[in-house]
């Protein structure tokens, strides 16, 4: 099955760096790879990669720190670590700096497989939410009924309420009432949105458990 994606692979041993391409690649993957931090820059600086493995022993602090820095402008690019188990203190710190994940080696390619599909469909759902965001402003600024609502003189909390409502609502009909998807996308626990729905009197015949 092909993908869409592109991966680049930033690994000096060349034996892990041909494991890894190939293991990719036969997946379906776009892949590149690089040997050294100025040719991973250079590569990505050139193209347009979604994913970047990176060995973060080879790369160093002051590597992984300008390749995060060189991707401030593009929140979609995930990095993911292999590292040493007795690096794992740092991988967790660079967690907290915009890295996705980290694995240790030995590198069990089954586990790194799972971790990257996991991080493309969670990158795909930031982008779905971004979209949805996106299309929610445009709503609110091209719709004059929006607009009235936040200007009424009946009170703040009345006006908030009335839009939270008409939210909820549109998430909840384009996603045909999945209450986990819908919850998912308004960033609330499923307790939380039912409670919304029970005091908002939001009704359907069927609510969709999935």
């Amino acid at each position: 099955m092909e993908h869409e994606e592109k991966i680049l692979i930033v690994q000096d041993d060349k034996m892990i760096r041909d494991s890894l391409f190939c293991l990719f690649e036969r997946e379906g993957f776009f892949v590149n790879a690089a040997e050294s931090n100025e040719e991973a820059l250079k590569k990505f600086r050139e193209d347009k990669f979604d994913l970047l493995l990176v060995d973060l022993e080879m790369m160093g602090i002051s590597g992984l720190e300008q390749l995060v820095k060189e991707l401030k402008n593009d929140n979609d690019t995930i990095i993911i670590l292999i590292t040493e188990f007795g690096s794992i203190p740092t991988a967790i710190l660079a967690l907290k700096n915009g890295v996705y994940d980290y694995i240790t080696k030995p590198i069990s390619p089954n586990e790194l497989s799972h971790r990257v599909k996991n991080a493309f469909e969670q990158r795909a759902l930031n982008i779905e939410n971004k979209q949805l965001r996106d299309k929610l402003e445009e709503i609110i600024s091209e719709s004059q009924h929006i607009k009235s609502i936040f200007n009424e003189d009946d009170g703040d909390n009345k006006s908030l309420s009335a839009f939270e409502k008409k939210y909820i609502l549109k998430i909840l009909n384009e996603n045909n009432w999945n209450i986990s998807r819908s919850a998912h996308i308004l960033e609330i626990d499923r307790v939380t949105l039912y409670n919304k729905i029970n005091k908002y009197g939001l009704k359907k015949e069927t609510l969709n458990e999935q």
